[in-house]
This record gives C-alpha cells, sequence and structure tokens, in this order.
C-alpha cells in the first residue's frame, strides 16, 4: 500500500558506481540463488531445524527521496521510494520481511462469530454487509495491537520491531523523518536508537495508517471470506485462511504502477529450531517480476491488475488520493479517446452474450488506430471478461469435442497470456491464464493422439511450450525455489488445485497464491 507522505528531509543515498553489465546482474543472481528459496516459507522446511537466510532478508534495494543520485536518475513517483541498487533479474528476492503487526485469524474469526451469536439471515443473498462488519472488526483488532505497541515500551531496551514500529508511525504521520529512523526501516538491526518518539496517536491516525499501508487479504477479499464463514458457520472447523491483515513498513514505501516490476506473496514462518520465538509469524515475500536496471523504482500495483482503465483512476484518487501517470495509463487513455469501451463492459452479461461482447471487444482493441501495447493494456483491463467467457465455453458439453473450438480458445487465451506479460507478469490472474492454456493444449493434444496422430509433434510442443511458460511465471513469482525441480512442481500442483477449480483454496493444505 503507498506511502503519501513527503518527508522533508533529504535521505543519503550511496556513491554512484559505473551501470553493470546483465552478465554481472546474472553473475549475482548465482551468488544468492540460496536467498531465493522461500520453499520453507510456503511449505514448511525439509529438514525442520532452520530457514535458508535470516529474517528480515534485505536484497539489493535502497530507500531513496525524491529522486536517485547515481546515473541513472529515476524519479522517485511520490517523494519516497525504492529503487534497486544493481540490476535484478525476473524472480530474484528484493526483500522478505515479517509483520510489524498483524490480526490472528482466530481471534477475528471469533469475534466475527460472536457479533451474530452464530446466526446469520438465510435471506441475505450478499454478503457484502458482512464484509464490511469483518472489515471493520480486523482494522479495530490492529488499532487495538498497534494502542498496545504505543503504550507498553520498554524504554532502556526498545527492541528492533519496536523501533521500527515507532519510526514506520513516525514517518506515517510526520512531515519530517530523521534518516536515522528510516534506517530502522531498512532493517538495520546493528542501529540501537535512544530516541523514543511520542507515539501518542488518535486512533483516527491510526486507522488512516492502517487503510493507506497496511496489506489485507491475500487471495479473497472481506466479502468472499465473510461469505465462506456465513454460509459455513455451523460446520468450520478451522477458519481456512491464514491471514487478513498486517503492517509491513518497508513494503508500504513502495509506490503504484497499473505496469509493476515487482510481485508479492505471503507465507508463514515455520515451526524450527532456530525460529523458533518467530514460529507462526506471517511474512512478505517480495520479487521482481521483470529486468530492472540499477537504479529503476520498485512498483507494485494496489489495484487488481484487471481492473479497466475509468474504474482505476477512480479508485486511486478515492482511496489514494493521486492520478496514476504510469505508462500503461498513458496508453490506455490516448487509445479510450472516443471509444466506450467500459460501456461494453457495463452491459448485463450472461452466458449467452459473451461471444458477441468478446468479439467487439476484440475487433476493438484490433482497431488500426490502436497500438500493439495499448491493445495489450486495455486487454488485461477486460480480462475477467474473457475468464467469465473461457469458464462458460468449457462448461459446454461440446467444449472438448473439436479441436477448431480448443484452438480457438487457446489463442484468444494466447493474446491475455502476452498481455499480461506486458504490464502484470506472473500475477495470480497471469497464472490462472497460463493453466488454462495449458490445459486447452493438452486436451487439444489428447484429441490428436486418437483421431489425427500426424498433427502429435505439432500439439506436443505446443504442450511443452505452455509447461515452460508455466514454469517461468512460478519462478518469476515464487523465486528460483533454490531451482528444484520437485518443488516447482508442488508449487505449480498448488497454483492449479487454487485458480483452476471451484473451491480449490478450501481444498488445499497451504494457503499461499
Amino acid at each position: 500500500m503507498p506511502n503519501k507522505k513527503k518527508g522533508k528531509k533529504k535521505l543519503s543515498t550511496k556513491a554512484a558506481v559505473a551501470m553493470p553489465e546483465i552478465s554481472v546482474a546474472a553473475s549475482k543472481r548465482e551468488e544468492t540463488k540460496q536467498l531465493d528459496d522461500v520453499s520453507c516459507l510456503l511449505f514448511g522446511p525439509s529438514d525442520g531445524d532452520t530457514l535458508p537466510f535470516d529474517l528480515p532478508y534485505i536484497g539489493p534495494i535502497e530507500l531513496v527521496d525524491q529522486r536517485y543520485s547515481g546515473e541513472n536518475e529515476n524519479q522517485v513517483v511520490h517523494g519516497r521510494g525504492l529503487i534497486v541498487t544493481r540490476d535484478v533479474l525476473p524472480g530474484e528476492c528484493l526483500f522478505v520481511t515479517l509483520a510489524i503487526v498483524s490480526t490472528p485469524v482466530d481471534e477475528v474469526h471469533r469475534r466475527f462469530v460472536e457479533l451474530h451469536n452464530g446466526e446469520y439471515s438465510v435471506n441475505d443473498t450478499s454478503s457484502s454487509g458482512y464484509g464490511r462488519e469483518l472489515e471493520d472488526i480486523t482494522e479495530s483488532f490492529l488499532v487495538e495491537q498497534i494502542q498496545t505497541f504505543c503504550k507498553e515500551r520498554d524504554t532502556e531496551d526498545v527492541d528492533f520491531m519496536q523501533r521500527t514500529f515507532d519510526s514506520f508511525v513516525s514517518q506515517m504521520s510526520s512531515e519530517d523523518v530523521p534518516s536515522a529512523e528510516l534506517d530502522v526501516i531498512l532493517a538495520d538491526v546493528s542501529l540501537h536508537s535512544d530516541k523514543n518518539v511520542n507515539m501518542e496517536l488518535e486512533e483516527e491516525t491510526i486507522v488512516n495508517i492502517i487503510r493507506r499501508n497496511a496489506f489485507g487479504p491475500d487471495y479473497h477479499n472481506y466479502d468472499t471470506i465473510a461469505d465462506y464463514w456465513t454460509k459455513n458457520a455451523d460446520t468450520i472447523q478451522e477458519p481456512a485462511y491464514n491471514r487478513l491483515l498486517g503492517v509491513y513498513p518497508l513494503a508500504a514505501m513502495i509506490n503504484h504502477s497499473c505496469s509493476p516490476n515487482a510481485i508479492r506473496i505471503f507465507g508463514t514462518i515455520p515451526a524450527s529450531i532456530k525460529t523458533k520465538p518467530l514460529q507462526g509469524r506471517e511474512v512478505m515475500i517480495v520479487h521482481a517480476s521483470v529486468p530492472m536496471k540499477k537504479g529503476t523504482e520498485v512498483m507494485w500495483s494496489y489495484l487488481p491488475p484487471t481492473t479497466p482503465f475509468n474504474a482505476r483512476h477512480e479508485m486511486l484518487e478515492s482511496k489514494y488520493g493521486f492520478s496514476c501517470q504510469c505508462n500503461r495509463c498513458v496508453c490506455e487513455k490516448k487509445a479510450m479517446d472516443g471509444r466506450e469501451f467500459d460501456q461494453i463492459a457495463k452491459q448485463n452479461i450472461d452466458d449467452s452474450s459473451l461471444p458477441k461482447i468478446i468479439q467487439i471487444l476484440e475487433a476493438a482493441f484490433i482497431s488500426n488506430s490502436i497500438s500493439s501495447e495499448a491493445q495489450r493494456y486495455l486487454r488485461v483491463g477486460y480480462a475477467s471478461i474473457y475468464m467469465q467467457y473461457f469458464n462458460a465455453a468449457l462448461a459446454s458439453p461440446n467444449s472438448t469435442e473439436s479441436n477448431d473450438v480448443l484452438s480457438n480458445l487457446l489463442k484468444l487465451a494466447m493474446q491475455l497470456h502476452f498481455s499480461f506479460v506486458s504490464c502484470n507478469n506472473a500475477s495470480t490472474e497471469h497464472l490462472s491464464i497460463l493453466h488454462l492454456c495449458y490445459e486447452l493444449a493438452s486436451s487439444m493434444h489428447t484429441r490428436a493422439m486418437t483421431f489425427f496422430p500426424d498433427t502429435t509433434n505439432t500439439t506436443m510442443s505446443q504442450v511443452r511450450f505452455w509447461t515452460e511458460q508455466l514454469k517461468k511465471a512460478h519462478m518469476i513469482r515464487f523465486g528460483s525455489l533454490g531451482e528444484n525441480l520437485e518443488t516447482v512442481r508442488n508449487v505449480m500442483k498448488h497454483s492449479r488445485a487454487v485458480l483452476r477449480n471451484r473451491g480449490g483454496w478450501y481444498a488445499v493444505k497451504d494457503k499461499f497464491i
């Protein structure tokens, strides 16, 4: 989430060095592969006794204010942000950090159930009301934790987590933040500050900090979670979620772009000897999603990539108070001049109307007056409609009886794949499309082996192509995973189970995506 406060004091930056070649970045990547293996935070450790890195892990990043002073002077969009300190490759781990405060799901679930004494309206067809209640409970719990942090402080021995929290709250609520305090945000555990920030904050200030800088559910939203908890109130054995809301100071420094270059996932510190005091704590893991030159600002999207242009700008203005001017927005705004894409998407959409709507959208996107880059960006903004179309088409009894039908679906899905690569590579939605492409190619190959044996070489090549695309996307989103092929397979199986099956999230043991 964004940090909209602009500190007045200039931060120190490192001395300028020559721009490294990509080969140097690749060499550095070889040295840090073991730091990219976050599989123990997703599935638990294989040896059961340690993590392969110390927490927090801070990679090739630096916190800067206004403008980087090195050779590659990239403007930091909102006054303060993170840049990479060397060339970075896709999938490289930028940092792994703990939540300073987070809401325990079990306790929030208990309060949510108690609010209604376990009884819910059977006539309530929408979970939106309960979702708002759940969000309020979650926020209130986090406010209580922050207030406790503010009051229960050991002034003689302020530990690292407390100092990090103090520094974070200070910078969120003040225009003038000492650079020494910001060093704590970068997890300099050797720093011992004698300064105690005045933490007497109004509840409204804390709520504003949370709403602009905390990170909420990583897969489902509050409405979806509330819907599951209410509909399964009598049978639910466990909440089925491992996180709701947490404050990550370093991550709050990352600014927004609708065409981001970084991606985050959440994991859990496993039970092990070395990390026993922290076991069960949630962590955020951030990887580069595209190649970045030294000095490039680290950016990610505050909104789902499938949000259309107009809706994105309305949400960014209302919730975060700024208008995005990233390359995707500039391209889409120009392409939409005089065109009413949103009006197409706002029509009453049912399964029978989907083929016509897709046809109209594709015809509009492929217009000669719209650049190829803008076409890809626009297509991502309406990807939810395409996904609805794919689901309806595959639900048809005759969907797999013709290779022509499968081929046409695959061509359309391939367009979406390349569109996601252009602006939201390895996003959740992108993984879903990649799994779909693999399934379509596999179905075509199965039919070819029975009915068209002369074409099996071609169909097998398609299966291999999509297998490789899936692997690449997963090793960007989840890092190298130690380049253990079996672990990569497990992650791919896990994401498929979650993304390509109705209720898949509730069927899997591990709760990450």
